[in-house]
């Protein structure tokens, strides 16, 4: 039986190294409230493209020169979900790392959810954007859109097949 080493172990980093940095998108962060009190923390919200994924959110370079009106401080939590509505992580800010190149973060515990929703079989689910939203298809054939979550894709399938079943 042979034994991986770190050449077997090479091509895979490579890969992870050529994987382009995801980051906050201009205009992705919003304060949606700010403490009174001296030293108090800001609570944001962050709209994340639908390709973004919880690990891209939790890296140091992803919020790196956010800065929105007020700009991230220390102590100050982020929730996060996609335009695709699959995921949601709440996030403290733990340092501004050299020049704000860079934003610590770390993962609240117990807030992460993922919503992904398993289609009746022969369905599936797809995004298709900010202006399409989810749309259902059946084999290759789209059936309806427009729905800005898995559940509501699920409803329409379950009230499709009701109808049917009349």
């Amino acid at each position: 039986m042979a034994v991986q080493g770190a050449d077997d172990q090479e091509p895979l980093m490579a890969a992870e190294k050529s994987k382009p940095v995801q980051r906050c998108p201009k205009g992705a962060l919003f304060i949606e409230s700010e403490s009174a009190v001296p030293g108090g923390r800001g609570l944001w919200y962050c709209r994340a493209p639908a390709d973004h994924t919880i690990e891209d959110v939790l890296k140091p370079d992803y919020f790196g020169l956010s800065q929105g009106e007020r700009g991230l401080r220390c102590g100050d939590m982020i929730y996060i979900e996609p335009e695709s509505a699959l995921w949601a992580v709440t996030v403290r800010i733990m340092a501004l790392m050299p020049s704000i190149q860079q934003v610590k973060v770390r993962e609240v515990a117990h807030m992460r959810q993922v919503y992904e929703v398993k289609p009746p079989s022969g369905f599936r689910f797809e995004w298709a954007g900010m202006n399409e939203r989810w749309q259902i298809y059946k084999g290759e054939v789209l059936v309806d859109g427009g729905f800005d979550n898995q559940d509501e894709c699920l409803e329409r399938v379950q009230e499709l097949m009701r109808q049917k079943a009349a």
